[in-house]
């Protein structure tokens, strides 16, 4: 289909759907100003729960299909100015970004969490039969499952990834020491521990001038005969 005036603009989107999510907070707009000039047609039926988008004419424009455990998705048009203004359009670099990150790419998908060592980190995956992992440069153990996701007790710092065994990064989790324990000014001032842990580095001993010692006795004598009292004369 090809209207060469103006090209025909896009319907929104189902923003409950995980794809277009981010839209819901700004950027909807973007769509009905995106227009086609140029559609491709399937010749196999498509069903409606697998059109993620379409045209305001009710032509379908990116379609889902499952293959195993995995999903593909072909956009009916081109993405460069052939087959209209898309590249041009502010949902058109979000747009290709979530899109990898839906089918599971790793360049841009993935939760990026960040947590400290003792806290108990709670991810919302999709629910499925797939063996999930949690991983690490050193370690690598299977996830503990909950009602709606994974669970995972932080006990060592360090960088560790949720991925499905033999698939793809579903999130990247940081475990960083609290800081609280590196601050030793929380509690009292560096000086005072540091005085209780080396003393004599805080004092020092220091020999007094023999002449101030004279000088100090002389000033002490001469006060005493000053103040004792004279004998009155008869």
């Amino acid at each position: 289909a090809t209207d060469l005036m103006q090209g025909i603009p896009t319907s929104l989107p189902d923003v409950s759907h995980p794809l277009f999510q981010p839209f819901a907070r700004g950027g909807l707009g973007g769509f009905p100003s995106t227009r086609w000039t140029e559609i491709y047609r399937l010749e196999e039926v498509i069903s409606k729960e697998n059109v993620l988008l379409s045209l305001e004419n009710g032509l379908p424009l990116l379609v889902e299909h499952k293959v195993g455990k995995g999903r593909v998705c072909i956009l009916l048009s081109m993405i460069d100015m052939a087959g209209g203004n898309f590249p041009l359009q502010s949902i058109y670099m979000p747009l290709m970004q979530k899109i990898t990150s839906y089918l599971g790419g790793s360049a841009a998908g993935g939760m990026r969490l960040s947590h400290i060592v003792g806290d108990t980190v709670n991810v919302t995956t999709p629910q499925s039969d797939d063996a999930l992992l949690w991983k690490s440069d050193t370690t690598s153990s299977s996830a503990q499952r909950t009602s709606n996701g994974v669970r995972f007790d932080t006990v060592h710092s360090g960088a560790y990834e949720l991925l499905i065994e033999g698939g793809p990064i579903l999130a990247w989790l940081a475990v960083n020491t609290d800081r609280v324990e590196s601050d030793v000014l929380i509690n009292s001032p560096i000086l005072d521990v540091a005085a209780e842990v080396a003393p004599e580095a805080f004092s020092r001993k220091e020999e007094g001038a023999r002449w101030l010692v004279l000088a100090a006795l002389f000033l002490g004598l001469l006060q005493a005969l000053l103040g004792f009292p004279k004998e009155e004369e008869e």
